[in-house]
């Protein structure tokens, strides 16, 4: 569950600066008001913080997998193989993560 839940909650990791190019309006008041700086700062920050969070999440999924399978750790695993386990290789797809 440790493992499982590490991987969903990097997946859902995002940013106020995702679909920001969709924001022409709120761009425009922000140039406005000139306050526009404060917020591309902070918008900057809490970036520089999901990248060190989707980091430190890939570290522990690495450490775990590590643990997990021990002496097969360093062993390459194809689709058909996670297919064999019961394992879906698919990808997800960002509407997965939605419901968190």
């Amino acid at each position: 569950m440790l493992f499982n839940k590490t991987a969903r909650c990097y997946a859902g990791i995002t940013t106020p600066s995702d679909g920001w190019l969709e924001a022409g309006l709120l761009v425009r008041r922000l140039e406005e008001t000139g306050r526009q700086e404060e917020i591309y700062d902070r918008m900057g920050r809490i970036n520089d913080l999901a990248e060190q969070s989707r980091q430190l999440h890939l570290e522990l999924l690495d450490s775990l997998l590590s643990i997990m399978l021990h002496e097969r750790r360093d062993d390459v695993f194809t689709a058909d193989d996670l297919r064999a386990v019961g394992i879906d290789p698919t990808p997800p797809q960002e509407s997965d993560f939605r419901d968190w």
